[in-house]
């Protein structure tokens, strides 16, 4: 027998030895273990997204439209250009709203905080106001209050009204006939700017003249 031959046959013997070892070390009941599952798989699903908090809305704020005295009427052009040019002439900021004349006059012009008195500068535009309007017999003034929503409801609807007729007794006091005035106060309701309760907003807190031709019989 060859060298090469007794090399071979001595490596399978120690081959299968090997074998017959390992084979001898393991138990009858050996199972390998079970594989990981993927985390993926085992994960709980995630739970659907709350649904956002509905926010709180306030009470009633929209933007102010102008009440005219009488909707179907329109001034002439002549008349409504001379009476506007004569109240802006007077220092007066008074505008068109395409159907009456508007003056806004705000709360820091006319009247101290929370207070309806007026102070000495709103009794000289009111009275610049009067001697243009007495020209202007022929229309009809509507003077309206209206505040923030600082304080109490109930307190800024009388306020307003208060502040209201202060005004429109300026006008009386200086010869303005009184069934061409009509006052009333809105207080919170209508606001420029929306705004929640309690906020102090000066651009809400004012007087608004609307003046508008007077169509009514005497």
């Amino acid at each position: 027998m060859g060298l090469g031959r007794i090399r071979t046959k001595v490596a399978l013997g120690a081959v299968a030895g090997l074998a017959l070892g390992l084979a001898a070390c393991q138990t009858p009941d050996y199972r390998p273990p079970p594989l990981r599952q993927q985390a993926a798989q085992t994960a709980a699903p995630r739970p659907a997204p709350a649904p956002p908090r509905a926010t709180q809305t306030t009470g009633p704020r929209r933007l102010p439209g102008i009440r005219p005295f009488t909707r179907e009427a329109d001034f002439g052009n002549d008349e409504e250009s001379a009476l506007l040019r004569d109240l802006r002439s007077n220092g007066l900021d008074a505008a068109h709203d395409g159907i009456s004349i508007v003056l806004i006059l705000g709360d820091d012009i006319l009247f101290a905080s929370g207070s309806s008195q007026l102070n000495p500068k709103a009794r000289d535009l009111l009275k610049a106001m009067a001697s243009v309007l007495k020209r202007y017999a022929s229309t009809h003034i509507n003077v309206e209050g209206y505040t923030d929503t600082a304080g109490g409801a109930a307190l800024n609807l009388r306020l307003s009204q208060l502040r209201a007729k202060a005004v429109a007794d300026i006008l009386l006091a200086e010869g303005v006939a009184a069934p061409r005035i009509t006052t009333k106060g809105f207080g919170e309701s209508f606001p420029r700017v929306p705004t929640r309760d309690g906020v102090n907003e000066p651009r809400n807190r004012r007087v608004e003249i609307t003046l508008a031709p007077d169509t009514r019989e005497s």
